[in-house]
């Protein structure tokens, strides 16, 4: 069989007239394309990390190679970061794509159908170029969720989006199971060498939290507290004290409040990303 009529046979084979959003017809991804096997033809394969995935059976990283949809009810990466980017309701009611986009080393009690990342899978993460540039776009859609926006590449700086006292309000305090995903994020950078992600989403979170006067100042004299909602919409989750939880992910956290949180001691686990020495 000549490899053009092969190409035809793979397109139709992996070609799926299937929704995604949790279980009903998606309108906007009506057709979902799985990658095209060509008999005898070589995968661009930088670094050799699509082989070492298979091999070492390193789930995640296939799935950033885009080798692998997240599950249940998922999609491929780059399916997920260009066409849910902005769908804020997918983002907000389906349960199967945050353990993906952003795994770390304790797993999840709440996705059965994802994996643990591995400490090995971890390192390559930080050590690859392709797959830093791919979480970044991860960031950049679930801050645009949340209502943030990522203002600095380099150090990781947060600010306000335009719509902002909106997202957050709605996501942030109306609905606040959506507070998890920011512990998993806060965890999963520490992991994967974009920690100093993780310290500048924590000072932005105690900036807005504690309507810019501070957290150290609000535990001096917690009942006496100012919330402001209609200018600090997040100032809802001081009486939650969900910051003293995310704290322990920010450049103030002692090694064993870091050790805990994101179960590893060992400092190698928390080295740079790639990307960081690309730009020094």
């Amino acid at each position: 069989m000549s490899v053009y009529y092969s190409v035809i046979l793979n397109y139709f084979f992996y070609v799926q007239v299937e929704g995604s959003n949790n279980g009903r017809r998606d309108p906007n991804s009506f057709f979902r394309i799985r990658p095209i096997r060509v008999p005898g033809a070589k995968k661009d394969d930088p670094g050799g990390l699509i082989k070492i995935a298979h091999e070492r059976g390193f789930e995640n990283l296939k799935f950033y190679l885009n080798e692998r949809e997240s599950s249940p009810r998922g999609d491929y990466l780059e399916n997920i970061l260009t066409n849910w980017r902005g769908d804020f309701e997918k983002l907000d009611k389906h349960q199967g794509y945050i353990e993906w986009l952003f795994p770390n080393f304790y797993g999840s009690n709440f996705n059965l159908d994802c994996y643990k990342l591995e400490k090995e899978e971890a390192k390559i993460f930080r050590e690859s170029q392709i797959i830093a540039e791919r979480l970044i776009r991860a960031y950049t859609l679930i801050y645009e969720f949340f209502g943030f926006e990522l203002a600095d590449r380099q150090t990781g700086q947060v600010q306000r989006a335009h719509n902002f006292v909106e997202r957050a309000t709605e996501v942030l305090v109306n609905h606040p199971h959506n507070l998890l995903k920011i512990r998993r994020l806060l965890t999963h950078m520490n992991n994967v060498g974009f920690k100093r992600y993780a310290h500048a989403l924590v000072d932005f979170l105690e900036y807005e939290i504690y309507c810019g006067i501070g957290y150290s100042t609000y535990v001096k004299n917690p009942d006496d507290f100012p919330i402001v909602p209609d200018k600090f919409p997040l100032s809802h989750l001081v009486r939650g004290k969900q910051f003293a939880t995310y704290r322990a992910y920010g450049a103030d956290a002692t090694n064993q409040e870091r050790s805990a949180n994101c179960i590893s001691s060992d400092e190698d686990d928390y080295a740079d990303s790639i990307y960081f020495k690309t730009y020094e």
